[in-house]
């Protein structure tokens, strides 16, 4: 329904194998436009931050928000429109 709600989770292998080619980030790419919200877990410091910006640079009007709790999350939140650090058990390399 047109009223649906959706959201991408998606993890490092995932993401891998998206990522691979530049149609496979373009499919990526139109998957996450009809999606409220991508979550990117267990996924490399690389991975997150790439994914951060292919939604800035691919979604017009998007509004990005980065969530981490340790120096891996960094470059993410750093990249992300929001950023917010979060200090956890890693530590408080991201706060």
């Amino acid at each position: 329904p047109a009223d649906t709600a959706w959201a991408l989770v998606i993890d490092e292998r995932t993401l891998d194998i998206a990522t691979a080619s530049d149609r496979g980030r373009q499919q990526l790419l139109a998957v996450a436009r009809v999606c409220k919200a991508v979550i990117c877990c267990r996924a490399r410091p690389d991975q997150k931050a790439a994914m951060v910006t292919l939604i800035r640079e691919g979604v017009p009007g998007s509004h990005t928000l980065a969530i981490g709790d340790g120096a891996n999350d960094v470059d993410m939140i750093q990249t992300a429109h929001v950023g917010v650090g979060i200090v956890g058990a890693e530590g408080v390399q991201a706060a």
